[in-house]
């Protein structure tokens, strides 16, 4: 019996480990951040113009920038 509940209880901190990893905040947390722009998320150069203004989201909050240029890198 004391075999089968450590088995079990194994498997739940495996599966609370896999759950925690895919948190996004466990990745901001590494110093990474997401942007929006206009309630959309910025995947690509493409999605900002000159002028628009990101949120930026940290694991702390959240700041504001506006776009001075938009030109891509070659």
């Amino acid at each position: 019996m004391n075999d089968y509940l450590d088995n079990v209880f194994n498997k739940i901190n495996k599966y609370k480990e896999k759950i925690e990893i895919l948190n996004p905040n466990y990745i901001l947390k590494k110093g990474f951040s997401y942007m929006k722009v206009n309630k959309k998320y910025v995947k690509s150069t493409n999605d900002i113009n000159k002028n628009d203004v990101l949120q930026i989201y940290l694991q702390d909050g959240k700041v504001y920038a506006n776009v001075i240029d938009d030109r891509e890198e070659q």
